[in-house]
């Protein structure tokens, strides 16, 4: 997953040289970025609550404190790198834009919920609810 995770910061840091932050051609590698290290932040914290509780292999509180810093900071590079993923999106009217913004509401939630904010993840769930159902009237007309 680490290695996954580089690739797409490397692809996202040369996408951004050629073509500027917010050009519409980084939306879908922001959205994976933000969904892999969003994973991989979830992952670890599963594994680092196993580990610090189990008694054979109990870990320092400086061990503690530096792993639920980096679940930390993954989970808020991937907010930030959906964030701008959404503003790209936002107000767009292709399908596949709208789309990919209920995917970006779905994950944001997601971190909201990670983070407690529970208020601000009822929100972001029913923005892409509000969008899912948009798309999937537009597929019943046809």
């Amino acid at each position: 997953m680490e290695n996954v995770i580089e690739f797409l910061s490397e692809a996202t840091s040369k996408l951004v040289a050629a073509k500027g932050e917010f050009d519409i051609l980084l939306a879908p590698v922001y959205i994976e970025y933000g969904k892999a290290l969003y994973r991989y932040s979830v992952m670890l914290g599963e594994e680092l609550f196993f580990v610090f509780h189990d008694k054979k292999h109990g870990a320092g509180e400086s061990e503690k404190a530096e792993a639920a810093e980096q679940v930390e900071s993954n989970l808020e590079t991937a907010w930030e790198v959906l964030e701008i993923a959404r503003s790209i999106l936002d107000g767009r009217e292709e399908r596949e834009s709208r789309a990919m913004l209920a995917d970006v509401h779905a994950v944001l939630g997601e971190i909201q919920t990670e983070n407690e904010k529970f208020e601000s993840a009822a929100d972001d769930f029913e923005r892409c609810l509000e969008l899912r159902r948009g798309l999937f009237e537009e597929d019943a007309r046809e």
